[in-house]
């Protein structure tokens, strides 16, 4: 096979990798018209719809290093058309879903098939090229995977707001472009011969990490408990949210214990923990969780504010939905777009000057730009919104290179496609946790917000008031989780973050 061929096989992979990162992002500005289409109740149901997101995600972090194993396990090829058929189903399954919690476990379903793609991509760039051009190779999956995060939102409003489509054409459009990536893959790896490992792959840790994050996700929701003003389908729980919370949080905890012990004792690890807990490599990693739970709140909450403060406009509600959803993805292509054009540079700046400096600037950008939209009210202008989060985009794309770069040169040579595949596991463990933690968060606000007040006094200028309040402070939390990357970012910077093969200050 030629050099040029070769790449072309990894560029039909890479579709599939593209499809399945745009979308996560896309599902942000469908949630509204998912919600109102489904009639989900509001506010108590937004622990609920919020699952549509966390299912995804979950069974996303658990493919991710489950499949690196099955693919050098079995025939990468039958791995790789298995994870996009499993996509393919999940898509179709969503698209039919009549019911909300239908439409999880056929999202949940998907995330399985989409988690699979970016480690079997960077299992087959490692058969298909020599050593000397992995990191090119990995570099090209990871931008590959940014652009499908950045276009997701304006990809999934145009469906939303498009006449004649709604959410379910997005999941319908999914079909015809998985298949085209697996004739593709197909084809194009009939020539691919590589000896199998049979190595023995660790499915209790699986089972542990999977009960363990979605326990501890389950309770994280339970802590925002239900909704004062009584616009729920769930009665007034006879319990306080922490005491409902506290089992599903312990559990979770405790099973994601048992998995850390597990894995440190195992022969052949799902994850090697062993490596990833050494103190430079730990702290990267904790940069990267806090990072995505980052990512979540502005892509969750700014779909939700800009419909919040559609609410009181004229027109039927599907037609607000639709115009809301459109200014969603234009509001968030900002932020998405500069994420995306701005990695490379902080990759570039990283590699000249090291991760610290750089770290410390995006995190100084994203912190300003979350303490702005703090401010955020259905008065403010979208030429000031686009300006704010302008600023938070520019902070993003410089805090994704910094822990990638320490986590991926800490690796052993021969373990560094794994290692990129830990940078997204633990971005997306951010994202799943953090969403979590935001819902209760909202939740929890929005009851203070409310008590005192009478079904029939919430008019619809007082709701909304109150959810640009539950989503603004949101704002305020993600300015701290920036402020505590800041802290670990200069504490890394004084005291220098050490690499396989060299010294970063």
């Amino acid at each position: 096979m030629n050099s040029p061929r070769r790449w072309l096989v990894l560029g039909w992979a890479c579709l599939g990798v593209l499809l399945a990162a745009a979308d996560l992002t896309a599902l942000t500005t469908l949630i509204p018209q998912m919600t109102f289409d489904l009639e989900v109740p509001l506010p108590g149901g937004l622990n609920d719809v919020a699952w549509v997101v966390s299912a995804y995600l979950i069974s996303n972090i658990v493919a991710l290093p489950l499949s690196g194993r099955l693919a050098d396990r079995f025939d990468r090829r039958l791995v790789l058309i298995g994870s996009l058929c499993i996509f393919m189903l999940g898509s179709m399954s969503s698209a039919l879903a009549p019911s909300l919690w239908l439409l999880v476990a056929a999202r949940a379903l998907q995330g399985v098939g989409a988690g699979a793609l970016v480690p079997i991509t960077m299992a087959l760039a490692t058969d298909l090229l020599p050593r000397s051009r992995w990191p090119l190779a990995f570099g090209l999956i990871a931008a590959v995977d940014t652009v499908g995060w950045a276009l997701g939102p304006l990809y999934g409003a145009l469906f939303v707001s498009a006449p004649g489509l709604t959410w379910r054409g997005l999941f319908w459009a999914n079909v015809p472009v998985a298949l085209l990536a697996a004739a593709g893959s197909w084809y194009a790896l009939r020539d691919l011969q590589r000896t199998p490992n049979r190595r023995p792959i660790d499915l209790s840790g699986a089972a542990l990490l999977t009960l363990g994050l979605l326990t501890l996700n389950l309770g994280l929701g339970k802590l925002g408990g239900g909704a004062s003003s009584g616009i729920s389908f769930d009665a007034q729980p006879a319990t306080l949210p922490w005491q409902a919370a506290l089992p599903w949080v312990v559990s979770g905890v405790v099973l994601l214990a048992l998995f850390v012990v597990a894995e440190l004792h195992v022969k052949e690890p799902l994850i090697n923990l062993r490596w990833l807990l050494q103190p430079h490599i730990a702290a990267a990693g904790l940069v990267n969780v806090l990072f995505g739970a980052l990512l979540i709140t502005a892509a969750v909450n700014v779909p939700l504010f800009v419909n919040a403060v559609s609410t009181t406009t004229t027109g039927s509600p599907e037609a607000m939905v639709r115009s809301a959803a459109l200014q969603s993805g234009l509001l968030l292509i900002v932020l998405t777009g500069l994420m995306a054009l701005c990695a490379p540079l902080g990759g570039s700046l990283a590699g000249r000057i090291g991760p610290a400096p750089v770290l410390l600037a995006g995190a100084l950008c994203a912190m300003l730009g979350f303490w702005l939209m703090r401010s955020w009210t259905a008065a403010t202008l979208p030429l000031v919104l686009r300006g704010h989060l302008a600023l938070v985009g520019l902070g993003f794309g410089f805090l994704l290179a910094p822990p990638a770069a320490v986590i991926i040169a800490a690796a052993p040579a021969g373990e560094r496609g794994l290692a990129s595949s830990l940078v997204i596991l633990l971005r997306l463990s951010g994202m799943s946790l953090g969403l979590s933690a935001l819902t209760a968060w909202s939740l929890a606000r929005f009851n203070i917000l409310s008590t005192g007040e009478s079904l029939g006094g919430l008019t619809a200028e007082r709701i909304q008031q109150i959810t640009v309040n539950v989503l603004t402070s949101t704002f305020t939390a993600a300015t701290g989780l920036a402020l505590l990357i800041m802290l670990l970012g200069l504490v890394r910077a004084r005291r220098g973050i050490r690499t396989d093969t060299q010294t970063i200050t």
